[in-house]
This record gives structure tokens, C-alpha cells and sequence, in this order.
């Protein structure tokens, strides 16, 4: 996702607010780890950032992270 979160507990907010139709990512057995949506046919993993070249949107355009001339602008999304 092309979005960044200073904690897990913020992409778990982030997560729950965005798909009220699912689970909550954090859900039963605290795993970090979303339910297949079945309207996107995604999964979603909370994990730590090893530079993997992000390709999906954020679930709000607005929060992707803005990549202008050569420089990196993130947003910590909460």
C-alpha cells in the first residue's frame, strides 16, 4: 500500500474505518492480517517496511504517498 503508519494499532484504525463491510484487521487471533475482501480480492498484512516498491492505492486516494522530482513526501496515516 502506498501508505505509511507509525504504529500497528494506527493501520489498524486506518484498516477499520476504511472497511466497515470486513473484520477488523487485528480480528480474532491478533495476527495483523486482514480477511480476503470480496469486493477487491485483497489481503492486507500489517509488516514492517523492507523498501518494496508500494503499487496499491491507499483506500483514499489522498493519503497515497507523493513522489514529486526525485523526492519522497510520506504521510503518517493514522
Amino acid at each position: 500500500m502506498k501508505g505509511k503508519f507509525k504504529t500497528k494499532k494506527d493501520a489498524v484504525s486506518y484498516y477499520d474505518r476504511h472497511n466497515p463491510h470486513m473484520r477488523s484487521l487485528n480480528g480474532d487471533d491478533n495476527n495483523y492480517r486482514s480477511d480476503w475482501d470480496p469486493n477487491t480480492k485483497l489481503l492486507y498484512i500489517v509488516r514492517n517496511d523492507y523498501l518494496i516498491n508500494a503499487t496499491i492505492d491507499c483506500f483514499s486516494i489522498d493519503d497515497n504517498t507523493e513522489i514529486i522530482e526525485g523526492l519522497t513526501k510520506y504521510k503518517w496515516l493514522k
